[in-house]
């Protein structure tokens, strides 16, 4: 700072001219002395970096020796809403700014912007948003009369009738038209729509969200039309009424073409939809042919409503028509109400209007299994040598296990959950981002209780969770750790929901009264971190539904210099490698893996030996949090539930690999997930004891040496293995030794589970 050179006088000087502060913030900074002056120059620039770079108007003013930018009240964003209905800026004093009233003409209408509280000095009215919006709604419908009126029914083609049914209103201060929407229970504004005749533009309140026109009206109706933009929807609405059809069926509008929000899809459940989007040709962008916005419309909308609707269907317009034609130019043309209704039926079809150079673009959702699965069988050994192109992979297996738990899942019976256990750099996120695009497959990097079954009480009883949505898909999570990772509460509760969504059926009660129910039955792969032994040890965190599988990782250095080594030089081609890799797993997964192959009886009894041992090393065992005393006697699974998941898992891998028949390789693959499935700790040692020992005795200090396990760890390990009579022990001299207990050594022979 001592190298700064300007004087003080010139350092006064462009601070007021760079900072262009305003008469009452000059007589302060005059006070400042040289060291003072320096800061806040050096300060100027940056203030004015942030302002060029959210291009707002701001003041700058002096707060405690510092140069400070606050926006002006004036170009306030919480403003947006009453400019846009008639408010016009006056002044401002302290907090507040002041100007029009659409109310009563004058110039004493007060807003808190922050807020949006507002006030009409001399008429009296006053309150928040909302009654804003409800003041302007009420006060335009005393205004639509006369020639308002008559030009909406002749330059829209609407009758008086309808216009006046539906609450339209005219705002004298903006000289705009106002369509009311409102929500499901018709009693709060949704939205102000503004509808300017001279630029033929309808826009939305700021602040308001988006809404569907007239969904207050679904109700008990079976029939909806759909329909695009509102004066399309009151034409519809026009037409059912003339027919005598309201009530049984209803018409509603989206706000736009491609605007159709997840949540809104259940309010279509169980009930005929018919699609009456704009008839809009094909446009170029960037030199790229797209399809108009109806059209590209209608294909979300099949996304969405296939499987919720009872019936979709969709109006084909005539391609001679005009670019842009609607139902509204239907009803204008139309000698009658009745003949336009006629038409519009006979124009609906079940198959989307997308035009047939555009049919390819057709999304997996509007598939069956056997249009989805139409690629040719890739060998395994050919997916092998491709992923190992880019990763490095000292083993395979985990190609087997990640595709044969995904093709399992295809299988009928219960789903497969499997954990990909591996350290943070070990490949995990890229074998998982190459199957995300695969058919029946849902990304996700990480997940919510709210996310997984939502409470929010939408308008019209849109429910935005993620169970539903996930029913005969495979859930690919990239990283549990994560949800390890969170609060208690928020973890126990995913797990809880897993619990439930294991079985099929999800039920959930809000204290808000909603009530969620969902059958939905579904897959998971997931990327985990070793920190899974903390949370899933003895159960009591995930229940016995997740399988994991270890990606085995060398101790030596020098293996785990291949890791670093293998990264480094896909450093300039991440983009192809990630293209590469999604190519060949989406590739795998488009086959359509329909036959089931057989499983040997002499393996079938291996993967029971299996699922019993499995079962017991997994038995659950609940020790306070703290002292870590025992609180219950430990309880055992009966072993059913996994002997299934072994048999479906074994019989995924036969598929991936192309066998007709399971053998001995694929059973050890299953052998290492039944090992896998254990926590770590008791694992080694067991496998101390039963392969090292060879059935001999040893004491818990060479137990915990040879197996780097604490000594006190080890002693509650070897606790919790006697307790569910895998070990035994006797006394030598003063201490303690153990081994393999004599009537379980037949489960670790027969299930070769350490061989």
């Amino acid at each position: 700072m001592k190298d700064f050179k300007l004087d003080a006088e010139t350092l006064l000087r462009k601070i007021i001219e760079e900072a262009k502060l305003p008469e009452t913030e000059k007589n302060i900074i005059t006070k400042f002395n040289r060291r003072q002056l320096v800061e806040l120059y050096l300060y100027i620039s940056e203030l004015k970096k942030r302002i060029q770079n959210c291009q707002r108007k701001y003041t700058i003013y002096i707060r405690s020796r510092r140069l400070v930018m606050t926006e002006k009240l004036k170009d306030h964003k919480n403003l947006t809403v009453f400019k846009q209905h008639g408010f016009i800026y006056k002044g401002e004093s302290g907090k507040q700014v002041y100007g029009h009233s659409i109310f009563s003409g004058k110039d004493n209408f007060w807003i808190n912007p922050e807020s949006k509280m507002w006030d009409c000095k001399n008429t009296g009215k006053s309150g928040g948003f909302q009654s804003f919006l409800q003041e302007v709604y009420m006060l335009s419908m005393t205004h639509l009369t006369g020639d308002k009126l008559s030009w909406l029914n002749k330059n829209r083609g609407l009758r008086r009738s309808t216009i006046l049914d539906n609450s339209l209103g005219y705002n004298p201060s903006t000289e705009s038209y106002i369509i009311p929407v409102f929500d499901s229970m018709r009693d709060k504004i949704w939205d102000l729509k503004i509808f300017n005749p001279k630029t033929k533009k309808m826009i939305g309140t700021s602040g308001c969200a988006s809404g569907l026109y007239g969904w207050e009206t679904l109700g008990e109706a079976k029939t909806v039309w759909l329909c695009e933009g509102e004066w399309d929807r009151l034409a519809m609405y026009e037409i059912l009424k003339k027919m005598d059809l309201l009530g049984s069926t209803t018409a509603v509008a989206v706000p736009g073409a491609n605007t159709f929000k997840t949540d809104w899809a259940t309010l279509f459940e169980e009930k005929d939809v018919y699609v009456a989007y704009d008839k809009d040709d094909p446009t170029t962008v960037n030199g790229i042919v797209r399809p108009g916005a109806g059209p590209q419309g209608t294909l979300k909308i099949k996304n969405m409503l296939t499987n919720k609707a009872k019936t979709l269907k969709f109006v084909h317009w005539d391609t001679s028509l005009k670019d842009g034609y609607d139902v509204r130019d239907l009803l204008i043309e139309s000698r009658s109400h009745a003949g336009a209704y006629k038409k519009i039926n006979s124009l609906l079809k079940s198959d989307i209007p997308l035009p047939e150079e555009f049919r390819g673009e057709v999304n997996d959702a509007n598939k069956s299994d056997e249009e989805l699965f139409i690629g040719p069988m890739i060998k395994h050994t050919t997916v092998y040598k491709e992923y190992r192109k880019w990763l490095h992979l000292p083993s395979t297996d985990v190609l087997d296990i990640m595709f044969g738990t995904i093709i399992a899942n295809r299988l009928d019976g219960d789903p497969l959950w499997m954990f990909i256990v591996a350290p943070s750099g070990a490949t995990k996120t890229e074998l998982l981002l190459s199957i995300s695009d695969g058919p029946k497959i849902t990304s996700t990097t990480t997940l919510t209780p709210h996310s997984l079954v939502s409470g929010a009480n939408y308008a019209g009883g849109g429910d935005p969770s993620l169970i539903p949505r996930l029913n005969g898909k495979v859930l690919v999570i990239k990283d549990f750790t994560t949800i390890l990772n969170m609060n208690d509460s928020a973890r126990d509760e995913i797990f809880g929901i897993f619990r439930d969504a294991f079985d099929g059926k999800t039920e959930k009660m809000f204290g808000n009264g909603v009530h969620r129910s969902y059958k939905s039955k579904f897959g998971i792969v997931s990327g985990v971190t070793p920190a899974i032994d903390m949370y899933a040890e003895g159960q009591t965190a995930l229940g016995e539904r997740f399988l994991r599988y270890r990606i085995p990782i060398s101790s030596a250095h020098k293996d785990r210099f291949e890791y670093l080594s293998r990264a480094m030089s896909n450093v300039n081609s991440e983009s192809k490698m990630k293209e590469n890799l999604s190519s060949i797993g989406t590739s795998v997964l488009r086959y359509n893996y329909a036959s089931v192959p057989s499983i040997p009886s002499d393996i079938s009894r291996k993967l029971m030996i299996l699922a019993q041992w499995t079962s017991i090393l997994r038995s659950t065992i609940i020790r306070d949090k703290y002292s870590k005393e025992l609180q219950t006697l430990p309880f055992t699974e009966l072993g059913t539930r996994l002997v299934k998941q072994f048999t479906k898992l074994i019989m995924g891998i036969s598929l991936f690999r192309g066998r007709d028949s399971a053998t001995i390789s694929e059973f050890m693959l299953v052998r290492d997930v039944s090992v896998g499935s254990i926590a770590s700790d008791l694992n080694l040692i067991c496998k101390f004891l039963y392969k090292t020992k060879k059935m001999q005795y040893a004491d818990k200090s060479e137990i915990s040496l040879k197996t780097g396990i604490p000594i006190e760890s080890c002693r509650r390990k070897l606790e919790n293995l006697m307790m569910i009579n895998v070990i035994e022990k006797r006394k030598v001299g003063n201490s303690l030794h153990y081994k393999i207990h004599d009537e379980i050594k037949f489960l670790f022979d027969e299930g070769e589970i350490y061989e």
